[in-house]
């Protein structure tokens, strides 16, 4: 309930900012730029192509290679339950359960998971790193890019340092206390996957160069829909904004992002020319166009999910 509170009063504010009117008007100038609108629709299915192929390769490091059907329609799964459930992880869940029978744990499809999520955000950040490189004047206008490069770096080492043999021994001290011994089996995997990952360094450069190009995909996709809505923004401004706007969709305080999306567009897409009725429309477009995705996997689930069904370890 919280959650959608926040999305609520964040929606409720903006609209207060700019009329459901002047939104309309903003979405109606797609009808003379259909043709970015049908762009932008269609590289999200490109963008599954890569993030597949990108989850293969790190399923390669642990010695698992499921079919590239099968991860497509797990990650069709895991984008409708992103999209209709009030959570942007919930989707990571989904899929690492479809694909659980691959791996026989749902930890360890789990753990890759959460890794393939970190490199698609270190993934925006090397767009951003080369867009504020080619045009610097971008990061003096959004100096918070900044601050998304330190966070995801800080992660990124954090998990290197999980991975690394001294954590190994720190975690099995920890684990020999009575209360935590139940977490043990599960902390093994975990440990396993990424130690795994670790060693296994010209997959994590394909899927880091995977990244890269599914992150710019999505950077294009957003330049695409503000063409559609007749703005005139950059795509160089868009590969340092974007990555800001999606790390702060993903706080886990609102309904997938709803109401976090627009007002992020809004605040920092202002030095860009973004007025509050170009974020929203924006930001409204980018779900809708994701919803249709959504719905797809969603269709997947209904029919096949008693061939996903087990118990996880």
């Amino acid at each position: 309930m919280l959650r959608v509170a926040v999305s609520v009063a964040l929606i409720s504010y903006l609209l207060q900012q700019v009329s459901l009117g002047e939104i309309l008007a903003v979405l109606s100038r797609t009808l003379d730029h259909w043709l970015f609108l049908l762009i932008a629709t269609a590289l999200p299915l490109g963008g599954c192509f890569i993030g597949v192929f990108r989850w293969r390769i790190l399923l390669g490091g642990i010695g698992a290679q499921p079919g590239v059907l099968i991860l497509l329609r797990a990650l069709l799964v895991g984008t409708f339950f992103n999209q209709f459930l009030p959570s942007t992880i919930g989707g990571d869940a989904a899929r690492s359960w479809w694909i659980k029978h691959s791996l026989g744990s749902v930890t360890q499809s789990l753990t890759v998971v959460a890794l393939d999520r970190l490199i698609g955000l270190v993934g925006f950040c090397a767009v951003g790193l080369v867009a504020a490189g080619l045009r610097p004047s971008l990061v003096r206008e959004l100096p918070q890019f900044w601050i998304v490069v330190v966070v995801i770096a800080a992660i990124a080492g954090a998990v290197a340092a999980l991975a690394h043999p001294a954590a190994a021994k720190v975690g099995r001290r920890l684990l020999s206390i009575s209360v935590l011994e139940a977490a043990r089996g599960k902390a093994a995997l975990v440990y396993g996957g990424l130690a795994a990952l670790g060693r296994a360094w010209d997959r994590l450069i394909i899927a880091f160069l995977l990244s890269m190009a599914l992150q710019f995909a999505i950077v294009v996709e957003y330049f695409m829909l503000s063409m559609a809505l007749g703005m005139e923004v950059s795509l160089w401004a868009f590969s340092v904004l974007i990555p800001i706007v999606t790390l702060i969709s993903l706080l886990p305080v609102s309904v997938n992002g709803i109401g976090l999306r627009e007002a992020a567009l809004a605040v920092l897409g202002a030095p860009f020319g973004i007025t509050v009725g170009d974020a929203v429309a924006m930001a409204w477009l980018f779900v809708f166009v994701h919803w249709l995705y959504a719905i797809f996997g969603g269709i997947i689930y209904l029919i096949g999910r008693g061939a996903a069904a087990g118990p996880p370890t």
